[in-house]
């Protein structure tokens, strides 16, 4: 699971793909109902992008990581902690484009389906 969740643009062009490929056919077909039911892929896309960091270390060393205080090193950042901080990065651009997400996703599932 941690390999598919260093790439987070996966989770964010296959929603687009799935919307797309459902607001196509809606639109072809004149159901909308596969259209409102494409927003769930994105909510789910969306929570899985906004839990990232306890998917990817687990809940026990997420929660040892938050109350961690790194004083740092004399010779500088070594490469675990480089990757640490470029993984930091990631998880908080998964939440914030996670957390979007889920509310599109919620609102083209609820209602996705009365533009028809």
């Amino acid at each position: 699971m941690n390999k598919i969740l260093s790439n987070i643009y996966l989770f964010i062009i296959l929603p687009i793909c799935a919307v797309s490929a459902s607001l196509t056919a809606s639109y072809i077909t004149g159901e909308w109902h596969w259209f409102g039911r494409s927003g769930s892929i994105v909510t789910m896309a969306g929570i899985l992008l906004s839990v990232r960091p306890i998917l990817r270390m687990g809940v026990e060393k997420y929660i040892e990581q938050q109350n961690n205080k790194d004083m740092g090193t004399i010779l500088g950042d070594t490469l675990k902690e480089i990757e640490e901080h470029d993984q930091i990065k990631l998880d908080v651009r998964g939440l914030y484009t996670g957390s979007f997400m889920t509310i599109v996703g919620t609102l083209i599932w609820g209602y996705g389906d009365l533009l028809g």
